[in-house]
């Protein structure tokens, strides 16, 4: 509880101070330095665009308001040659300089908001952006295990604290609060422990979790539907690139061999017989790496595969190890904070340690 009320607290101090650092000019002289250098790669990520904020109760940290990301996507316009990935890597790696910093926008898993709703807005303010799905029941999508799991905790009607024993999670029995200001933390633990399960393990688990919080199967603001097949096409007929996310977004660190390697192989092949033109792009499902997954992707021939480290590239990155930043559902000074904190980071070197 206290965490909550600090939380709470910054929250509102944020909210007071942001518009007058804003005022003050800080954010654009603490983007000035990063926006002349033309010798580094930008990667922006993002995953949902919603319309509200009940899309997204407990700020997962995926979701970004429609109104914001069109005044997002105006502020990068201005300043950034903005380019597919697959472009952008081409003439980033030979050398390219231009007037203006390179700068890619991303979106992961495959949601159907991202036709609906960001392509439009893309679309409308003139900017290509490149999208890497999960290509694992496609002709019949059903939503990801974690917008389940998420689902569960935000509809759930228990009232007594939950344990990991209880729920069949391993190490100790830890006991989370259900009240409802907790269930944040909750959803976060949850979905944390999960990630760390062996793939077999991942759906009996959300099935205890959804059954002892009582959560409901009705559709909502927080059961988000994917895209299917004709989604997919829709979304690269109107000029989008469109990259693989691996087949059942695992954790590849959990992977080996064979099996391994068709998350990658079968994933590209399933959306190149798609569309009919070549998927050179990868993205890591989750940001889980290691350094058997990166030289699968390597051994495999993508040109790229994204990551989830933040921070911008240098010309010396590994194209297999591509830095992105996460674009936060933050209004503008908080974005352009945010964004030059993430700038100011180094650069991803040639060869990094693997997660």
């Amino acid at each position: 509880m206290i965490r909550l009320i600090e939380r709470e607290l910054k929250r509102a101090v944020k909210a007071v101070l942001s518009p007058a650092i804003e005022a003050a000019g800080v954010n654009d002289r603490a983007l000035s330095g990063p926006l002349a250098d033309t010798g580094r790669w930008t990667i922006l990520t993002y995953h949902r665009i919603i319309e509200h904020d009940d899309a997204d109760p407990y700020r997962s940290g995926m979701s970004v308001r429609a109104d914001r990301f069109r005044a997002q996507l105006e502020y990068i316009a201005s300043r950034f040659d903005v380019r597919p990935v697959h472009e952008a890597a081409a003439l980033f790696y030979g050398g390219r300089a231009g007037p203006k910093p390179l700068l890619s926008i991303s979106f992961d898993d495959g949601y159907l908001d991202n036709l609906e709703l960001a392509a439009p807005i893309l679309s409308s303010v003139g900017l290509p952006a490149s999208f890497y799905i999960t290509v694992g029941g496609l002709d019949a999508p059903v939503p990801f295990w974690w917008d389940r799991l998420i689902h569960a905790v935000r509809t759930g009607t228990r009232r007594e604290p939950i344990g990991a024993t209880e729920l069949g999670l391993p190490g100790p029995d830890h006991r989370w609060s259900t009240a409802p200001l907790a269930r944040g933390d909750l959803m976060r633990a949850l979905v944390a422990a999960i990630w760390q399960l062996p793939e077999a393990e991942v759906e009996p688990t959300v099935a205890r979790i959804r059954a002892a919080l009582g959560g409901d199967d009705a559709p909502g603001p927080t059961l988000p539907p994917r895209m299917d097949r004709n989604g997919v096409r829709a979304l690269h007929a109107l000029g989008f690139e469109i990259g693989a996310h691996a087949v059942n977004h695992v954790n590849l660190c959990l992977r080996d061999g064979d099996a391994l390697r068709s998350e990658f192989a079968d994933s590209r092949s399933e959306l190149e017989a798609m569309l009919g033109v070549p998927v050179p792009g990868f993205a890591y499902p989750g940001g889980r790496l290691d350094a058997p997954v990166v030289e699968c992707a390597r051994a495999l021939g993508f040109a790229y595969s994204l990551t989830t480290e933040s921070g911008q590239n240098d010309r010396d990155a590994d194209p297999m190890r591509l830095r992105r930043i996460g674009a936060p559902d933050a209004p503008m000074a908080d974005f352009k904070r945010a964004f030059a904190r993430a700038l100011a980071r180094e650069a991803a070197p040639a060869a990094r340690s693997a997660a």
